[in-house]
């Protein structure tokens, strides 16, 4: 599988499901995705992902990471593109790297990311909406150090890890 947004972001997206500059968009990390019956077309609720996400402990939370505030950007000549970034974060409160989620200091094996509009600590599912499910190709981990999940650096929209055209 490689990375995808579901079908079902697009309609959540035109709906105002979705306001990237002021909600919070998180990643889950997950070491399966065919636990969670992830289809492309199906899959839109945050619930799904809960079957394969990586378990609490060595570092990770159960829910995952913020990815930052996010910026909604313009970028490229006419048509223009219009991407996402993110602030970043880390799992100790210290300062982030801009596009850099960070648990610092864990022991994490996952081989997904799942980014998702977060409503509450465990809280109000029906609106944690998925906004993309990254494919690690493959389970990628880390032993008391840093698993890292970073974005790249925007130039045009096609650098992003979300844009449209």
């Amino acid at each position: 599988m490689a990375n995808y947004v579901p079908d079902l972001m697009k309609p959540n997206l035109f709906k105002g499901n979705f306001d990237f500059s002021s909600d919070t968009i998180y990643m889950a990390l997950l070491t399966s995705i065919a636990a969670a019956g992830f289809a492309q077309t199906t899959a839109e609720s945050y619930t799904s992902a809960t079957a394969g996400q990586v378990v609490a402990g060595g570092g990770y939370t159960t829910d995952g990471l913020s990815c930052g505030a996010g910026t909604v950007a313009n970028a490229g000549t006419q048509p223009q593109s219009t991407y996402l970034s993110f602030a970043g974060t880390n799992s100790d409160g210290s300062a982030a790297t801009a596009n850099t989620i960070n648990w610092v200091g864990s022991t994490i094996t996952a081989a997904y990311g799942c980014m998702y509009k977060y409503v509450a600590p465990g809280g109000t599912t029906a609106n944690q909406y998925i906004v993309a499910i990254l494919d690690f190709s493959g389970s990628k981990s880390s032993s008391s150090g840093d698993f890292k999940v970073v974005f790249p650096t925007v130039t045009t929209g096609a650098d992003a890890i979300l844009s449209v055209t």
